[in-house]
């Protein structure tokens, strides 16, 4: 979506809101591709980019100038992974987080910790090879809350919640 008044006062900049969970991917690229050389804001909500971002896509995006995104990574470990329903492992993450470093694209991301059912194993496994990954960019790790009308919410004792 560009829109006009903001191409008015800022040409190089379009904002693009994403707002399905891969309704982006053609869309968005295919526009991305016929406007290089413009910055991009992307601005997300819902369930953001998806975890299943590719390589190619990746290279796609930082050819159109795309230069920060937030893909919805929250963990390096699997199992947190798994306890979260992303769909996707930890080593897809960390090839994202280097597809990016070597493409020229930030990453907003974090480490979130706190899920019923987790392990503090699992946080001191992924804490001794974190040093390995010194060279990819650093997110920082976030205490998840449970919010009102979240799942945690509705069926707390499903969770072993109060």
């Amino acid at each position: 979506m560009i829109f006009p008044l903001q191409m008015m006062l800022f040409p190089r900049t379009v904002a693009v809101f994403l707002v399905g969970a891969f309704a982006w991917r053609s869309a968005v690229l295919h526009r991305a591709s016929a406007n290089r050389g413009l910055l991009f804001v992307v601005a997300t909500f819902g369930i953001l980019l998806g975890g299943g971002l590719k390589r190619h896509e990746v290279e796609k995006l930082a050819a159109a100038g795309v230069r920060w995104i937030q893909p919805g990574i929250e963990s390096l470990d699997t199992r947190v992974l798994k306890l979260m329903r992303k769909g996707t492992a930890s080593a897809h993450n960390v090839l994202l987080l280097k597809w990016c470093r070597q493409y020229g694209v930030r990453v907003s991301w974090s480490l979130l910790w706190g899920f019923p059912g987790e392990s503090d194993a699992w946080y001191a496994q992924m804490a001794s090879w974190l040093p390995l990954l010194h060279h990819l960019q650093p997110g920082p790790a976030v205490r998840l809350r449970y919010q009102r009308y979240s799942p945690y919410h509705h069926t707390a004792e499903k969770h072993g919640l109060r």
